[in-house]
């Protein structure tokens, strides 16, 4: 991020140690236990040493750490590319992408620290006034320029998902807003190129941001990176966790002005390989509706609705079509197609 010299990074750490837990998940699938074991070690040894030394005083994580002192270099922390980048929620939503949906899995890595980092982001004068005002989440909070500025990926689109991950549902219904807007409508004086106005592109510009006309669009429209993480993002809405074949959680989490969505043949691993699903959810007031159809079979299914961490549980085996209803008072009501208790 603009110094030179290597650096201990918080999110790379993580990013090695979901590397080595997917590893693991794959070659104790494929038999080799010997190798899975060892993974699962050098995973653990990480996860030990990114709590010991990457956990900042105001309970979270700090960017990075020096490499010859273990502790960090304030010079580097506070330089203006690095203070207050919202790269660093990268620690929480990428723990998605293994561990599954829920911040109460097994091997979960500091949810407190999530909390913690996110509320030091949100104090940013700039960055919480933006927020309050449009739901735009700045990328950055001291380069004087790009205080007004964020993307699909690191910005926004890490702040929707760890929103959604840490159920601040207000939060992640007012992030997803601005970012169909700003998708859809752009700056008037924005030149962007891109054949479609509901195309994503790498960089979103608030009205304050200086001389809109002459900026760069950097690597504008439909970048994987920029498409991927709204991407993610829409998985966590649709709450479809097959991270492990044998067992298909559900957790929608929608945000509190959506009525409902559908997902239509969306692809689920199942220990019969892979299927297609599709969901319909609706809610009315405090009475959710979830109703799901699979080409095949779900060995396990376990079903989340409701608010809060953590949500209670519907459980049903051996099933191919359900539907069901959930309310605070009644609890969960069933009819079932196809499915045995």
């Amino acid at each position: 991020m603009g110094v030179d010299g290597p650096q201990m990074n918080v999110v790379q750490n993580g990013l090695c140690r979901l590397a080595l837990l997917a590893g693991a998940q794959l070659e104790t699938a494929a038999g080799d236990q010997a190798t899975a074991a060892r993974h699962r070690a050098a995973a653990d040894r990480l996860t030990q040493n990114i709590r010991r030394y990457l956990v900042a005083e105001d309970g979270g994580w700090i960017w990075c750490i020096s490499p010859d002192t273990l502790q960090p270099d304030q010079a580097v922390l506070d330089a203006e590319w690095n203070r207050g980048f919202t790269g660093i929620n990268g620690v929480a939503c990428m723990q998605a992408d293994v561990l599954g949906f829920s911040t109460d899995a097994e091997g979960w890595l500091g949810r407190e620290q999530d909390v913690a980092t996110l509320e030091r982001l949100a104090a940013s004068p700039v960055r919480r006034a933006l927020f309050a005002r449009d739901g735009m989440w700045p990328q950055f909070e001291q380069v004087p320029s790009h205080q007004y500025l964020t993307s699909p990926s690191y910005g926004q689109g890490y702040a929707i998902q760890t929103f959604l991950l840490l159920e601040r549902m207000a939060e992640a219904g007012r992030a997803i807003d601005y970012l169909a807007r700003a998708t859809y409508q752009p700056p008037a004086d924005y030149h962007l190129q891109r054949d479609s106005p509901y195309w994503f592109y790498e960089r979103y510009l608030a009205p304050e941001f200086p001389d809109i006309a002459a900026f760069d669009q950097g690597c504008g429209a439909l970048t994987v990176v920029n498409v991927t993480e709204p991407l993610k993002a829409a998985r966590l809405i649709a709450g479809i966790d097959d991270t492990r074949p044998d067992r298909l959680r559900l957790i929608p989490r929608v945000p509190p002005s959506w009525l409902g969505f559908r997902a239509e043949h969306w692809p689920v691993f199942t220990t019969a390989g892979l299927s297609s699903m599709t969901i319909d959810y609706q809610r009315d007031g405090e009475r959710e509706t979830l109703s799901l159809h699979v080409d095949g079979i779900i060995d396990d299914l376990i079903v989340q609705l409701g608010r809060g961490t953590p949500r209670p549980a519907f459980r049903q085996r051996q099933v191919s079509e359900l539907t069901l209803t959930f309310t605070p008072a009644g609890g969960y009501a069933t009819a079932l197609v196809g499915s045995e208790q």
